[in-house]
């Protein structure tokens, strides 16, 4: 398997297999508290491309029920792949787990997705929210204005 694919309308968004590796370290790192980070990747035409993820860091918040990423260990790392990469790597936006066999956002996760796609100074006008839970679950989302829609698992390998 080399990436899985995700769709929604017209777009597309295949993720790679060692993305979903580093998704289940963190998650099994976690112990009995939420993990999660900044999903980082391409934008293409017609589909985009989440590459690598950052982990939790020492300034953000977390417990059993909630992850809080804070914008000051977040923001230096964003700014250092898009660096690194002339410009082609970018912010895609957030992941985190929930310790449920069907993760879904919760109201919290739909108003930080809402605010941050607002306050994101990016070409780009959507964002993806990816929930990783117990299992190898993953609920997959596309932030388009103030609507966070699910994305459909179309494909093993592409």
């Amino acid at each position: 398997m080399r990436e899985v694919e995700y769709c929604h309308l017209s777009h597309r968004l295949l993720i790679g297999k060692d993305v979903f590796k580093k998704f289940q370290k963190y998650f099994n790192k976690s112990g009995k508290r939420e993990a999660g980070g900044i999903l980082f990747g391409y934008v293409y035409g017609d589909h985009s491309k989440i590459i690598d993820i950052s982990g939790p860091n020492r300034f953000d918040l977390f417990g059993h029920n909630y992850f809080i990423r804070s914008k000051r260990g977040a923001q230096p790392k964003i700014n250092k792949a898009w660096a690194r990469s002339n410009g082609t790597i970018i912010y895609l936006g957030e992941w985190h787990t929930h310790f449920e066999k069907y993760p879904k956002p919760s109201a919290t996760d739909k108003c930080l997705m809402t605010n941050s796609l607002r306050t994101t100074k990016m070409e780009i006008d959507f964002l993806f929210l990816i929930i990783v839970g117990l299992d190898n679950t993953y609920w997959v989302g596309k932030q388009t204005g103030n609507k966070l829609t699910e994305l459909e698992r179309i494909g093993l390998e592409c």
